[in-house]
């Protein structure tokens, strides 16, 4: 199988998430311009279909990777909304007006104008700026999780193809081999070597074949479907290009171990830690009083004199007017910790499980291929030659075919086995886990 294609593109994907920093929204708009040339093409009807065309495909027709991109527009406006500083207040007062006495009309009356501020301590804008860009992080961090979720959904569905397609081959195989012996088997009823009974049995065998044929070309055909789907196709694919003959290579355990740190997962807690850091930096800012400033003149009509007003206020905080939200921050703060510390534990257990199960699916494949299907080629061989000469029934013979194709039947289910949970290590890492040769 042609992986290399998929492994250049899964790490592409996450490139930013491993190790070069998360995207920001222009690299993903730059990203999705590249792909372009994609959107006004679909994949042609009954044309063949490639691993890396369905994965092009996906990227940018995904309707799972749709609203990201307005979310990171939404997240840059949050940044720049935190920025923001209070604005000045101008306020005009008129006292002692329309009175009685030395005060009736406007003759007593006193004017003041005033210009004030707000000035914020202890660099509140900073750690707004710094909470809404942690949630940009984080967000950013979702995307490449769900890019890389969606990236294994469509090769997740090519290998189904591919596992389906296989055994519709292996079928059409089995109802030619079987309709073959029933043919022979005719010849020798009329000579008078095989009762009809062999005959008859011959028949429902193959037509049982026939029927599970038409099944599996159903549930193909609806795989097909659903590969489709993942970009929002109506085609009818034709036939893939990879296949399942190709040898798995994978890493040792040690290797898939050491990319626990850079898994998607693991990335997405991270970076809501950086956002739970954030959020108790700026209740720990929001107990620090702010400062209020003003200047402004002041007019008396009834002396006719005019001065300068200043003020300066700020509350007494003679308790922490923020101490409940700073304590919940901070447990919050060792949740998200435990959180992560006990995910990175369940990841790697679970790195270990699907490695032993990956690793037995490739022997359990290569045993079949080297050996027991031999085996079960000389074994049919064999027992066709018998049952012409007489030798053999034809329960030996239906026998024999029986376990020719169950052992291709488990071939198949174990190569199939073996790219899927390696396709899992892989989206649970983040990481292309083949050798730089292929």
């Amino acid at each position: 199988m042609n992986r290399q294609i998929q492994f250049t593109l899964l790490a592409s994907c996450m490139a930013a998430a491993l190790g070069l920093g998360v995207p920001s929204y222009a690299q993903v708009a730059l990203e999705s311009d590249k792909n372009a040339s994609f959107q006004s093409q679909a994949v042609a009807i009954g044309s063949s279909l490639s691993l890396s065309d369905a994965i092009k495909q996906t990227l940018v027709h995904s309707p799972k990777l749709a609203i990201y991109p307005h979310e990171l527009r939404i997240a840059e406006a949050q940044i720049i909304q935190s920025g923001i500083t209070p604005n000045p207040r101008l306020s005009l007062n008129i006292d002692n007006v329309l009175g009685t006495g030395a005060m009736s009309g406007i003759s007593g009356a006193e004017t003041s104008l005033r210009l004030s501020q707000l000035i914020e301590l202890g660099d509140k804008r900073q750690h707004r700026m710094a909470l809404t860009q942690a949630k940009q992080q984080n967000l950013n961090a979702e995307f490449e999780l769900a890019r890389v979720q969606v990236l294994a959904d469509v090769t997740q569905d090519y290998y189904e193809v591919l596992r389906l397609s296989s055994l519709v081959d292996l079928k059409a195989k089995c109802v030619e081999l079987e309709a073959q012996a029933l043919a022979k088997s005719q010849l020798l009823a009329k000579a008078g070597a095989v009762s009809q009974a062999d005959v008859a049995k011959l028949a429902l065998v193959l037509a049982n074949s026939e029927l599970a044929t038409q099944a599996l070309q159903s549930q193909l055909q609806q795989a097909k479907l659903a590969l489709a789907m993942n970009w929002l196709g109506n085609e009818t694919i034709g036939s893939l290009t990879e296949s399942l003959t190709s040898p798995l290579d994978y890493p040792d355990l040690a290797q898939v171990l050491s990319a626990i740190d850079r898994a998607p997962e693991y990335l997405v807690l991270a970076s809501q830690q950086g956002v739970v850091n954030a959020q108790l930096g700026l209740a720990q800012a929001k107990a620090t009083a702010d400062l209020d400033i003003s200047a402004g003149i002041k007019r008396s009509e009834l002396s006719d004199d005019t001065g300068l007003l200043l003020s300066v206020s700020m509350p007494l905080t003679l308790t922490n007017p923020n101490e409940g939200n700073i304590l919940a921050a901070r447990i919050e703060q060792q949740k998200q910790q435990d959180s992560q510390r006990i995910y990175r534990q369940q990841l790697s257990a679970k790195l270990s499980q699907l490695y032993v199960a990956m690793d037995a699916s490739a022997k359990q494949a290569q045993m079949i291929e080297s050996q027991t299907l031999p085996l079960a080629k000389q074994l049919l061989i064999e027992t066709q030659m018998a049952y012409e000469a007489g030798q053999a029934n034809v329960l030996q013979l239906v026998d024999a075919q029986s376990q020719l194709f169950s052992l291709e039947q488990s071939w198949i289910q174990a190569k199939y086995q073996a790219f899927s949970q390696l396709l899992t290590l892989e989206r649970l890492t983040g990481q292309a886990l083949v050798s730089e040769t292929r």
